[in-house]
């Protein structure tokens, strides 16, 4: 099982570590989770655990994370193989799904198969992801 934790950065928020909401990303990309789990830890309300494949995670559910960001091209399961099985064990978790996949019929799928949300992967979108996943899950707006 290949499980990435990244080295947390803390800023001073007024939350305790309890009150923490924990994500998890499921991208085989390092570079690009490292940069996903930056940004949202630098907020300060988020714990994030990064999964290079959607079987890593999927054995990992029983945590129940506050939220899953998903992307579509992996090894061995593909996204919406993902997040069927997601659903299955953890219907009531938002999943965002983050990808560079063009093929509206497969952000089609993603959606009907419980994607909370779908967003291309570009500088654009990924800007407001952290205000997005903050108002998803009711915590303060980004603090910087």
């Amino acid at each position: 099982m290949k499980l990435i934790y990244i080295y947390r950065w803390h800023k001073v928020t007024g939350m305790d570590q309890s009150e923490e909401k924990s994500v998890f990303i499921i991208e085989d990309n390092e570079m690009f989770s490292a940069f996903l789990s930056f940004k949202l830890e630098d907020s300060g309300f988020f714990d994030v655990r990064i999964y290079a494949s959607g079987e890593a995670c999927i054995r990992e559910l029983h945590h129940k994370p506050d939220l899953i960001i998903l992307d579509y091209y992996l090894e061995g399961m593909n996204g919406i193989s993902v997040l069927e099985e997601i659903r299955k064990i953890v219907p009531e978790i938002p999943v965002i799904v983050i990808s560079g996949q063009m093929d509206t019929a497969i952000r089609e799928k993603l959606i009907h198969a419980g994607a909370t949300m779908y967003i291309e992967k570009n500088k654009e979108a990924l800007a407001g992801l952290v205000p997005d996943i903050c108002k998803l899950l009711g915590v303060p707006p980004e603090v910087k």
